[in-house]
Protein backbone atom coordinates (compact mmCIF):
# COMPACT_ATOMS: atom_id res chain seq x y z
CA UNK A 1 0.00 0.00 0.00
CA UNK A 2 1.26 3.76 -1.03
CA UNK A 3 -0.22 6.49 1.00
CA UNK A 4 -0.70 9.92 0.38
CA UNK A 5 -2.27 12.05 3.04
CA UNK A 6 -4.87 10.70 4.72
CA UNK A 7 -5.93 8.80 1.42
CA UNK A 8 -5.09 4.73 0.89
CA UNK A 9 -4.80 3.16 -2.42
CA UNK A 10 -4.28 -0.21 -2.65
CA UNK A 11 -1.91 -1.14 -5.77
CA UNK A 12 -3.23 -4.19 -8.04
CA UNK A 13 -1.70 -7.08 -7.55
CA UNK A 14 -0.76 -7.55 -11.29
CA UNK A 15 1.13 -4.25 -11.38
CA UNK A 16 3.15 -5.67 -8.38
CA UNK A 17 3.98 -8.95 -9.83
CA UNK A 18 5.25 -7.63 -13.49
CA UNK A 19 7.75 -4.87 -11.98
CA UNK A 20 10.62 -7.32 -11.60
CA UNK A 21 10.80 -7.89 -15.39
CA UNK A 22 11.58 -4.48 -16.10
CA UNK A 23 15.73 -4.34 -15.20
CA UNK A 24 15.89 -7.79 -16.61
CA UNK A 25 14.34 -6.54 -19.74
CA UNK A 26 16.69 -3.89 -19.68
CA UNK A 27 19.52 -5.57 -19.14
CA UNK A 28 18.95 -8.05 -22.22
CA UNK A 29 17.82 -5.61 -24.96
CA UNK A 30 21.58 -4.17 -23.69
CA UNK A 31 23.59 -7.26 -24.21
CA UNK A 32 21.81 -7.89 -27.31
CA UNK A 33 22.90 -4.70 -28.54
CA UNK A 34 26.29 -5.62 -26.92
CA UNK A 35 26.88 -8.34 -28.62
CA UNK A 36 25.73 -7.25 -32.12
CA UNK A 37 28.69 -4.32 -31.77
CA UNK A 38 31.32 -6.68 -30.60
CA UNK A 39 30.64 -9.25 -33.83
CA UNK A 40 30.32 -5.89 -36.07
CA UNK A 41 34.33 -5.29 -34.08
CA UNK A 42 35.64 -8.76 -34.75
CA UNK A 43 33.99 -8.91 -38.86
CA UNK A 44 35.95 -5.43 -39.42
CA UNK A 45 38.82 -6.99 -37.66
CA UNK A 46 38.72 -10.10 -39.56
CA UNK A 47 38.87 -8.25 -42.80
CA UNK A 48 41.36 -5.26 -42.14
CA UNK A 49 44.21 -5.06 -44.52
CA UNK A 50 47.72 -4.57 -42.71
CA UNK A 51 50.06 -1.93 -44.47
CA UNK A 52 53.68 -2.95 -44.77
CA UNK A 53 56.26 -0.39 -45.12
CA UNK A 54 59.94 -1.08 -46.12
CA UNK A 55 62.58 0.78 -44.94
CA UNK A 56 66.61 0.56 -45.38
CA UNK A 57 68.04 -1.10 -42.50
CA UNK A 58 70.75 1.60 -42.51
CA UNK A 59 68.09 4.17 -41.06
CA UNK A 60 66.51 2.35 -38.27
CA UNK A 61 67.63 4.02 -35.29
CA UNK A 62 65.13 3.46 -32.57
CA UNK A 63 63.14 0.96 -34.49
CA UNK A 64 62.98 -3.01 -33.86
CA UNK A 65 65.99 -4.23 -35.02
CA UNK A 66 68.94 -2.89 -32.85
CA UNK A 67 72.03 -4.78 -31.92
CA UNK A 68 71.29 -4.37 -28.39
CA UNK A 69 68.25 -6.89 -28.06
CA UNK A 70 68.83 -9.26 -30.99
CA UNK A 71 69.47 -11.62 -28.22
CA UNK A 72 66.79 -11.25 -26.38
CA UNK A 73 64.42 -12.93 -29.17
CA UNK A 74 62.68 -16.55 -28.37
CA UNK A 75 62.31 -18.58 -31.07
CA UNK A 76 58.91 -19.46 -31.79
CA UNK A 77 57.49 -23.36 -33.16
CA UNK A 78 56.72 -23.72 -36.75
CA UNK A 79 54.49 -26.32 -38.13
CA UNK A 80 53.59 -27.26 -41.60
CA UNK A 81 49.94 -27.70 -41.97
CA UNK A 82 49.45 -26.78 -45.34
CA UNK A 83 49.96 -25.97 -49.23
CA UNK A 84 48.10 -22.82 -49.48
CA UNK A 85 50.76 -20.54 -49.68
CA UNK A 86 49.64 -18.50 -46.22
CA UNK A 87 51.65 -18.49 -42.99
CA UNK A 88 48.97 -17.83 -39.82
CA UNK A 89 50.91 -15.69 -37.39
CA UNK A 90 48.80 -16.05 -33.94
CA UNK A 91 47.68 -12.88 -32.21
CA UNK A 92 46.73 -12.36 -28.65
CA UNK A 93 43.12 -11.92 -27.84
CA UNK A 94 43.10 -7.92 -27.27
CA UNK A 95 45.48 -7.24 -30.35
CA UNK A 96 43.52 -4.62 -32.27
CA UNK A 97 44.09 -4.06 -36.59
CA UNK A 98 45.16 -0.44 -35.86
CA UNK A 99 48.03 -1.28 -33.38
CA UNK A 100 49.59 -3.62 -35.66
CA UNK A 101 52.56 -2.49 -37.72
CA UNK A 102 54.80 -4.37 -40.35
CA UNK A 103 58.17 -4.02 -41.99
CA UNK A 104 59.22 -5.50 -45.01
CA UNK A 105 63.22 -5.37 -44.51
CA UNK A 106 64.03 -7.61 -47.80
CA UNK A 107 67.68 -6.94 -48.09
CA UNK A 108 67.87 -9.29 -44.64
CA UNK A 109 64.56 -11.28 -46.16
CA UNK A 110 63.09 -10.70 -43.02
CA UNK A 111 59.57 -9.86 -41.94
CA UNK A 112 58.96 -7.72 -38.80
CA UNK A 113 55.53 -7.48 -37.00
CA UNK A 114 55.01 -4.72 -34.09
CA UNK A 115 51.67 -5.08 -32.28
CA UNK A 116 51.50 -2.67 -29.67
CA UNK A 117 49.43 -2.76 -26.18
CA UNK A 118 49.85 -6.83 -25.76
CA UNK A 119 52.08 -8.81 -23.64
CA UNK A 120 54.13 -12.39 -24.26
CA UNK A 121 52.27 -14.46 -21.68
CA UNK A 122 50.01 -15.62 -24.15
CA UNK A 123 52.77 -15.47 -26.48
CA UNK A 124 54.71 -17.99 -25.30
CA UNK A 125 53.40 -21.43 -26.62
CA UNK A 126 52.06 -19.63 -29.71
CA UNK A 127 52.98 -21.48 -32.95
CA UNK A 128 53.06 -20.26 -36.48
CA UNK A 129 51.25 -22.61 -38.76
CA UNK A 130 50.51 -22.81 -42.79
CA UNK A 131 52.43 -23.20 -45.71
CA UNK A 132 55.67 -22.68 -43.89
CA UNK A 133 57.88 -24.29 -46.73
CA UNK A 134 60.37 -21.03 -47.33
CA UNK A 135 60.25 -19.48 -43.15
CA UNK A 136 63.47 -20.05 -41.60
CA UNK A 137 63.42 -18.79 -38.24
CA UNK A 138 60.82 -17.11 -36.49
CA UNK A 139 60.90 -15.41 -33.05
CA UNK A 140 59.43 -12.89 -30.68
CA UNK A 141 60.37 -10.89 -27.95
CA UNK A 142 58.71 -8.12 -25.62
CA UNK A 143 59.75 -5.00 -25.53
CA UNK A 144 58.47 -1.40 -24.30
CA UNK A 145 55.03 -2.38 -23.97
CA UNK A 146 54.35 -4.26 -27.80
CA UNK A 147 55.42 -7.96 -28.99
CA UNK A 148 57.77 -7.93 -31.56
CA UNK A 149 57.64 -10.59 -34.44
CA UNK A 150 60.69 -12.06 -36.88
CA UNK A 151 60.34 -13.74 -39.61
CA UNK A 152 63.29 -14.88 -41.38
CA UNK A 153 62.58 -16.06 -44.89
CA UNK A 154 64.45 -18.00 -47.53
CA UNK A 155 64.83 -15.18 -50.02
CA UNK A 156 63.41 -11.69 -51.31
CA UNK A 157 59.36 -11.67 -50.40
CA UNK A 158 56.90 -8.79 -51.13
CA UNK A 159 53.69 -9.65 -49.18
CA UNK A 160 49.28 -9.37 -49.00
CA UNK A 161 48.99 -9.63 -44.86
CA UNK A 162 45.63 -9.26 -43.71
CA UNK A 163 44.48 -9.78 -39.92
CA UNK A 164 41.61 -12.74 -39.50
CA UNK A 165 40.66 -12.41 -36.09
CA UNK A 166 43.25 -13.54 -33.84
CA UNK A 167 45.76 -14.46 -36.37
CA UNK A 168 47.63 -12.41 -39.24
CA UNK A 169 47.36 -14.04 -42.47
CA UNK A 170 50.38 -13.21 -44.49
CA UNK A 171 50.89 -14.41 -48.02
CA UNK A 172 54.29 -14.42 -49.62
CA UNK A 173 55.19 -13.41 -53.56
CA UNK A 174 57.60 -13.01 -55.93
CA UNK A 175 58.09 -9.86 -57.70
CA UNK A 176 57.90 -11.54 -60.82
CA UNK A 177 54.25 -12.39 -60.04
CA UNK A 178 53.00 -9.10 -60.34
CA UNK A 179 55.51 -7.16 -62.00
CA UNK A 180 57.25 -6.86 -65.67
CA UNK A 181 60.39 -5.40 -64.68
CA UNK A 182 61.93 -5.53 -61.18
CA UNK A 183 64.33 -2.01 -61.09
CA UNK A 184 66.98 -2.04 -58.19
CA UNK A 185 68.32 1.59 -56.90
CA UNK A 186 71.34 1.44 -54.63
CA UNK A 187 72.40 3.78 -52.65
CA UNK A 188 75.86 5.18 -52.10
CA UNK A 189 78.68 3.61 -50.34
CA UNK A 190 78.26 4.76 -46.70
CA UNK A 191 82.28 5.81 -46.75
CA UNK A 192 82.11 7.93 -49.97
CA UNK A 193 82.11 10.88 -48.05
CA UNK A 194 85.17 13.19 -49.32
CA UNK A 195 86.86 16.05 -47.03
CA UNK A 196 84.85 18.78 -48.85
CA UNK A 197 81.54 17.11 -48.86
CA UNK A 198 78.61 19.22 -46.95
CA UNK A 199 76.11 15.82 -46.90
CA UNK A 200 76.09 12.52 -45.76
CA UNK A 201 75.86 11.19 -50.12
CA UNK A 202 74.80 7.30 -48.34
CA UNK A 203 71.84 8.81 -46.19
CA UNK A 204 70.50 11.40 -49.28
CA UNK A 205 70.99 8.68 -51.89
CA UNK A 206 68.97 6.35 -49.37
CA UNK A 207 65.96 8.93 -49.13
CA UNK A 208 65.66 9.24 -52.68
CA UNK A 209 65.53 5.72 -53.37
CA UNK A 210 63.20 4.86 -51.00
CA UNK A 211 60.73 7.78 -51.67
CA UNK A 212 60.78 7.15 -55.93
CA UNK A 213 60.05 3.43 -54.70
CA UNK A 214 56.90 4.66 -52.53
CA UNK A 215 55.86 7.06 -55.39
CA UNK A 216 55.62 3.85 -57.52
CA UNK A 217 53.53 1.76 -55.57
CA UNK A 218 51.53 4.26 -54.50
CA UNK A 219 50.50 5.09 -58.43
CA UNK A 220 50.29 1.42 -58.99
CA UNK A 221 47.62 1.21 -55.68
CA UNK A 222 45.59 4.06 -56.89
CA UNK A 223 45.55 2.41 -60.61
CA UNK A 224 43.82 -0.71 -59.28
CA UNK A 225 41.29 1.33 -57.57
CA UNK A 226 40.60 2.49 -60.66
CA UNK A 227 39.05 -0.17 -63.25
CA UNK A 228 40.34 0.43 -66.90
CA UNK A 229 43.21 3.08 -65.83
CA UNK A 230 46.47 2.19 -66.57
CA UNK A 231 50.04 4.14 -66.08
CA UNK A 232 52.61 2.97 -67.38
CA UNK A 233 52.57 0.55 -70.43
CA UNK A 234 48.73 0.98 -71.66
CA UNK A 235 47.93 -1.66 -69.89
CA UNK A 236 43.75 -1.57 -69.78
CA UNK A 237 42.59 -5.08 -68.47
CA UNK A 238 44.74 -5.61 -64.92
CA UNK A 239 43.63 -9.24 -64.68
CA UNK A 240 45.20 -10.49 -67.34
CA UNK A 241 48.41 -8.11 -67.74
CA UNK A 242 51.33 -7.93 -64.81
CA UNK A 243 51.78 -4.30 -63.66
CA UNK A 244 54.55 -2.52 -64.98
CA UNK A 245 57.33 -2.34 -62.78
CA UNK A 246 59.08 -2.70 -58.96
CA UNK A 247 61.35 -0.67 -57.62
CA UNK A 248 63.61 -2.45 -54.55
CA UNK A 249 65.95 -0.50 -53.00
CA UNK A 250 69.26 -1.32 -51.40
CA UNK A 251 72.01 0.03 -48.84
CA UNK A 252 75.31 -0.26 -49.96
CA UNK A 253 77.29 -3.15 -48.32
CA UNK A 254 80.07 -4.42 -50.59
CA UNK A 255 80.14 -5.22 -54.20
CA UNK A 256 79.74 -9.26 -53.11
CA UNK A 257 76.61 -8.25 -51.03
CA UNK A 258 75.42 -6.24 -54.04
CA UNK A 259 75.61 -8.55 -56.59
CA UNK A 260 74.24 -11.37 -54.53
CA UNK A 261 71.07 -9.00 -53.77
CA UNK A 262 70.63 -8.44 -57.27
CA UNK A 263 69.97 -12.09 -57.97
CA UNK A 264 68.03 -12.76 -55.10
CA UNK A 265 65.74 -10.01 -55.95
CA UNK A 266 66.07 -11.27 -59.59
CA UNK A 267 66.62 -7.67 -60.81
CA UNK A 268 66.03 -6.57 -64.60
CA UNK A 269 68.31 -3.49 -64.07
CA UNK A 270 70.01 -1.99 -61.37
CA UNK A 271 70.66 1.75 -60.89
CA UNK A 272 73.83 2.98 -58.41
CA UNK A 273 72.93 6.17 -57.05
CA UNK A 274 75.43 9.04 -55.85
CA UNK A 275 76.65 12.08 -55.37
CA UNK A 276 79.99 13.90 -56.01
CA UNK A 277 82.65 16.28 -55.35
CA UNK A 278 84.90 18.42 -57.00
CA UNK A 279 87.65 21.07 -56.31
CA UNK A 280 86.11 23.84 -57.93
CA UNK A 281 83.23 24.94 -55.66
CA UNK A 282 81.29 26.30 -58.83
CA UNK A 283 80.50 22.75 -59.93
CA UNK A 284 77.33 21.34 -60.01
CA UNK A 285 74.79 19.33 -62.09
CA UNK A 286 73.82 15.86 -62.69
CA UNK A 287 75.67 13.35 -64.67
CA UNK A 288 75.40 9.11 -65.73
CA UNK A 289 78.09 6.63 -66.60
CA UNK A 290 77.84 3.22 -68.56
CA UNK A 291 79.58 0.07 -68.65
CA UNK A 292 80.85 0.75 -72.20
CA UNK A 293 82.28 -3.10 -72.36
CA UNK A 294 79.30 -5.12 -73.72
CA UNK A 295 76.17 -4.43 -75.58
CA UNK A 296 72.58 -5.23 -74.56
CA UNK A 297 70.51 -5.72 -77.03
CA UNK A 298 67.13 -5.54 -75.05
CA UNK A 299 68.63 -2.66 -73.35
CA UNK A 300 71.69 -0.64 -73.83
CA UNK A 301 73.67 0.67 -70.65
CA UNK A 302 74.51 3.63 -72.11
CA UNK A 303 70.60 4.29 -73.29
CA UNK A 304 70.01 3.54 -69.93
CA UNK A 305 72.30 6.08 -68.59
CA UNK A 306 70.76 8.57 -71.07
CA UNK A 307 67.03 7.39 -69.49
CA UNK A 308 67.53 8.40 -66.17
CA UNK A 309 70.10 11.54 -66.43
CA UNK A 310 67.52 12.96 -69.06
CA UNK A 311 64.39 12.29 -66.60
CA UNK A 312 65.83 13.44 -63.25
CA UNK A 313 67.58 16.25 -64.61
CA UNK A 314 64.26 17.53 -66.31
CA UNK A 315 62.51 16.87 -63.27
CA UNK A 316 64.21 18.39 -60.71
CA UNK A 317 65.14 21.56 -62.97
CA UNK A 318 68.86 20.45 -63.04
CA UNK A 319 72.09 20.57 -65.64
CA UNK A 320 72.89 17.09 -66.95
CA UNK A 321 76.45 17.35 -67.72
CA UNK A 322 77.55 14.51 -69.03
CA UNK A 323 77.33 10.80 -70.08
CA UNK A 324 80.40 8.63 -70.14
CA UNK A 325 82.05 5.06 -69.39
CA UNK A 326 82.49 4.24 -66.06
CA UNK A 327 86.15 4.28 -64.46
CA UNK A 328 87.48 1.31 -64.34
CA UNK A 329 87.06 -0.71 -61.27
CA UNK A 330 83.58 0.26 -60.77
CA UNK A 331 81.31 -2.28 -59.66
CA UNK A 332 79.22 -1.72 -63.17
CA UNK A 333 81.89 -3.90 -64.89
CA UNK A 334 80.53 -6.26 -62.26
CA UNK A 335 77.31 -6.41 -63.54
CA UNK A 336 75.37 -8.99 -65.90
CA UNK A 337 72.20 -7.31 -66.33
CA UNK A 338 71.40 -3.76 -68.07
CA UNK A 339 72.99 -0.99 -65.83
CA UNK A 340 74.08 2.54 -64.88
CA UNK A 341 75.46 4.97 -62.33
CA UNK A 342 73.17 8.34 -61.89
CA UNK A 343 75.14 11.24 -59.96
CA UNK A 344 71.99 13.18 -58.61
CA UNK A 345 74.59 16.44 -57.72
CA UNK A 346 77.70 17.75 -56.15
CA UNK A 347 78.10 17.96 -52.23
CA UNK A 348 80.88 20.18 -53.31
CA UNK A 349 78.56 22.88 -54.05
CA UNK A 350 77.09 24.91 -51.66
CA UNK A 351 73.56 25.53 -53.16
CA UNK A 352 73.23 22.33 -54.49
CA UNK A 353 74.09 20.35 -51.38
CA UNK A 354 71.39 22.50 -49.46
CA UNK A 355 68.89 21.59 -51.98
CA UNK A 356 69.80 17.99 -51.61
CA UNK A 357 69.18 17.87 -47.80
CA UNK A 358 65.77 19.43 -49.19
CA UNK A 359 62.75 17.06 -49.10
CA UNK A 360 61.32 18.61 -52.04
CA UNK A 361 64.25 18.54 -54.12
CA UNK A 362 64.76 14.98 -53.12
CA UNK A 363 60.91 14.68 -54.14
CA UNK A 364 61.78 15.61 -57.55
CA UNK A 365 64.98 13.38 -58.39
CA UNK A 366 62.73 10.73 -57.24
CA UNK A 367 59.67 11.87 -59.73
CA UNK A 368 62.55 11.77 -62.36
CA UNK A 369 63.49 8.29 -61.14
CA UNK A 370 60.29 6.93 -61.30
CA UNK A 371 59.46 8.56 -64.54
CA UNK A 372 63.14 6.74 -66.39
CA UNK A 373 61.46 3.30 -65.03
CA UNK A 374 58.41 4.17 -66.88
CA UNK A 375 59.95 5.06 -69.80
CA UNK A 376 62.21 2.15 -69.59
CA UNK A 377 59.47 -0.28 -69.37
CA UNK A 378 57.49 1.28 -72.44
CA UNK A 379 60.83 0.09 -74.41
Amino acid sequence: MVKYGNEINEIEEEYVDRTWYKPIAEFAVLLVILMVVLAGVTLRASTKSVIISETVRSKLSGSMFEEDIVTDWFVMKTVNTGNDGKIYVPLPMTARSENISVENYYQDSSLFIRVEGVHSVSFETAEITGDTEHLLTAAFREYGGEIRICLLMDGVWDYNISQDNTQLVITPYKAKEKYEKTVLLVADKPDSAKENSRIDSAEITSEVADLAAKMLLNELATAEKIPGVAIIAGVTDKSEKKDPARIYVAEYRSDEEVLDFIDKCEADMVVFLKTDVSLSPDTYGMKAAYNGEYFIPELDNAALAEIFLRNTAISASNKAIEITEAEEGSILYKVTIPAAELTIGYASNEKESSYLKKENYQRYIAEGIVNAVKEVTQE
